[in-house]
């Protein structure tokens, strides 16, 4: 990109503004900073060694005889609305700017107006759901300034109190916590008090209090929660004596456990891997006898729930598998579901193969492939009345004592050397 000077933006009752990309589609410019007083920068507060603004304007069309014509400049005149987006600097590289301006505030001092959650139309941004945008109402037109609300926290002290009002630039709004906080994307029209509400509102906003005053917010919105809103089928006999101290923590606002507990309970009409849900919540809870071993079942499930949360993607989506595989007591179910399985399985057996997709015994055995598509990776079962040495293209040998084995599918060696690709389970 070359570096000429930047355009000046006065934002002043008339200012001509020079662009220096000749391409109309590409419409989006840095701000550079000045070491002036009233440069934008400098009146937010905004490191500039961490953080980029970007300003975005429509160059105008001028039409003639048929033709189009594009101009190369345009005017800001009183009352136009001018959109300032910041971002961190390492998000994302600068290929989508077209080039660089200046921006000097009206005055070295801006109070904000109003405050609001939106669903931006930016080219540069893509479609984020809950972009924060703050309005400084102007002399000679309207400032927008908009970023991620975790920026927010950060540059304008975006805090959420527990009464429900909004503080930023140690101004107070009684904006409500809009629901657009926890959807990531349009499609998710339903929410609900679970830890997929909390892993997309940890995706938009960082400080632990704002977090948990979210929650608050979400807690006391009708539906949200109570007894009322569990499916108790399968888990009836347990639910009934947990309910007791789920209104204790109600009463206590201990919003991170109470979405745990409704993320258990409402999939527990699921079998995941062979393993039903509402079976390991009935084994996990069947011990619990007051609100203390209660609430501490809910902590262990929480704690993997953070991290799984802290080692996500900015794309990553909650999924409710990844946690369910980790809470304790969930393996010895999915073993008994692979033997039930391979019970069944090896009893039809009536092949004997010395060899199957890159897998080859060192002598035939009773063998019979898995057919059942909700088995992940599992390529059969087979058994062995002796020691056999089983040999891999892509992997070690090893000696295999007698017994019953799942025969399960694995990445290559170069990729997976420590992959595991049998399992006894007699």
């Amino acid at each position: 990109m070359e570096e000429e000077n930047p355009v000046l933006i006065h934002l002043e009752d008339c200012v001509v503004v020079q662009l220096l990309a000749e391409s109309y589609s590409r419409r989006t410019y840095e701000v550079r900073k000045q070491d002036l007083p009233n440069d934008i920068y400098n009146v937010l507060g905004i490191d500039e060694t961490r953080f980029r603004v970007l300003v975005e304007a429509e160059r105008p069309v001028s039409h003639y005889f048929g033709n189009v014509r594009i101009e190369k400049s345009f005017v800001f005149r009183p009352g136009i609305k001018i959109c300032l987006y910041i971002e961190e600097r390492k998000d994302r590289n600068a290929s989508y700017i077209s080039g660089f301006v200046y921006v000097l505030m009206p005055g070295v001092t801006c109070i904000p107006e109003k405050i609001g959650f939106q669903r931006p139309a930016l080219s540069c941004l893509g479609s984020h759901m809950a972009m924060f945008t703050l309005s400084f109402d102007c002399s000679s037109c309207n400032i927008y300034v908009s970023c991620f609300p975790r920026i927010a926290e950060v540059i304008f002290g975006l805090s959420f109190h527990e009464d429900g009002t909004i503080e930023c630039l140690q101004k107070a709004f009684s904006s409500n916590v809009p629901m657009l906080l926890f959807a990531r994307y349009a499609s998710d029209t339903e929410i609900d008090f679970s830890l997929k509400s909390l892993f997309d509102l940890k995706g938009n906003i960082d400080n632990a209090t704002n977090v948990r005053n979210c929650m608050l917010q979400l807690m006391g919105r009708e539906g949200m929660t109570g007894a009322s809103t569990f499916d108790s089928q399968g888990i009836k006999k347990i639910l009934g004596k947990l309910l007791h101290f789920y209104e204790m923590l109600l009463n206590k606002n201990e919003v991170f456990f109470l979405a745990t507990f409704h993320s258990f309970v409402s999939e527990t009409k699921r079998t995941i891997n062979g393993v039903k849900v509402a079976g390991l919540f009935n084994q996990y809870f069947q011990e619990v006898g007051d609100y203390e071993s209660f609430k501490k079942k809910l902590e262990v499930v929480y704690t993997i729930f953070n991290e799984i949360e802290g080692a996500r993607k900015s794309y990553d989506r909650y999924n409710f598998e990844e946690l369910f595989v980790k809470i304790p007591g969930y393996m010895e179910l999915r073993k008994d579901a692979i033997r039930s399985q391979s019970g069944r399985a090896l009893t039809k057996m009536v092949q004997d193969v010395d060899s199957y997709d890159h897998h080859v015994f060192a002598k035939p055995v009773a063998f019979t492939p898995c057919t059942k598509k909700d088995t992940q990776n599992v390529l059969g079962y087979f058994e062995l009345s002796e020691v056999v040495e089983l040999r891999h293209t892509e992997h070690r040998a090893r000696v295999i004592p007698a017994g019953k084995y799942e025969l399960r599918q694995c990445r290559s060696w170069e990729a997976n050397p420590k992959g595991i690709w049998t399992l006894r389970i007699d």
